[in-house]
């Protein structure tokens, strides 16, 4: 049976997805954080490119190592090389590589990582909170939003109560930053995705994080916690499913 890799280029993280028809053979991800330092035109910095890089080519050579053929790698990046005038740079460098980085919009970005989490979310409300974009799906619709871990609009309020949205049973929400702070909440030194899907985020674990944390930690648990009192709802739980996993649905389903 083939394998298969796809690969997540975040604003905060970066993750590798291998699976073995259903079977993940490995499920990595790695904080990059990308997005930091990005000027106000949402030029990346070198060093922050650099980082994301290294951490791209090491991800590279671990389906490199699980025997992954070229042919059924997909590399997908977000907000963080969409909005970057210099993206250019970040591109050429992976290239170079033998790496084909696909800059994805935000539409797709969304409808893929919907599609792994749609069963599971049912009729509430599912959130991709990401570094530079926050992605919002539920059954009758979807949304992009120009806000995440590494942007914090300063209307924030205003812009969520401006949403036309319905009322939802329940919130799951996925993206770096939410679990980096579900693992710290059960006390995790390494994270792992078993024990931090579905974990619990209150809107005093929310409070909290915005307050005693940094960004983008800090700006993820204020949105988080805003869209949950714009909704009405006392916590949200997390998912480690999220592009990758969405990504390789379609991938290995074609």
């Amino acid at each position: 049976m083939s394998r298969h890799a796809v690969f997540d280029i975040g604003s905060h993280t970066n993750a590798l997805l291998v699976c073995e028809g259903e079977l993940a053979l490995c499920d990595l991800r790695q904080v990059t954080d990308l997005k930091k330092g990005a000027r106000p035109d949402g030029s990346l910095c070198s060093e922050a490119m650099a980082r994301s890089l290294d951490s791209l080519f090491q991800l590279w050579a671990r389906a490199d190592a699980l025997s992954v053929p070229l042919l059924n790698r997909r590399v997908l990046a977000t907000a963080a090389l969409r909005k970057a005038p210099n993206r250019g740079a970040y591109l050429q460098a992976a290239q170079e590589r033998g790496i084909a980085v696909q800059v994805i919009a935000g539409k797709e970005e969304a409808a893929l990582s919907y599609a792994a989490n749609r069963a599971l979310a049912g009729n509430g409300l599912y959130i991709d909170l990401g570094g530079g974009s926050t992605e919002l799906c539920w059954p009758e619709g979807r949304m992009s939003l120009e806000m995440g871990g590494w942007h914090l609009p300063e209307s924030l309020d205003a812009m969520l109560q401006g949403l036309n949205l319905p009322p939802f049973p329940g919130l799951w929400a996925a993206g770096g930053t939410l679990c980096t702070l579900a693992a710290q909440k059960l006390g995790l030194e390494k994270f792992d995705p078993q024990l931090v899907q579905a974990t619990k985020l209150s809107l005093e674990d929310l409070k909290a994080a915005s307050i005693e944390t940094q960004p983008p930690e800090q700006n993820a648990a204020r949105i988080a916690l805003a869209l949950l009192q714009r909704i009405g709802l006392d916590h949200l739980r997390v998912t480690v499913l999220g592009l990758r996993h969405g990504a390789m649905k379609a991938l290995t389903e074609a």
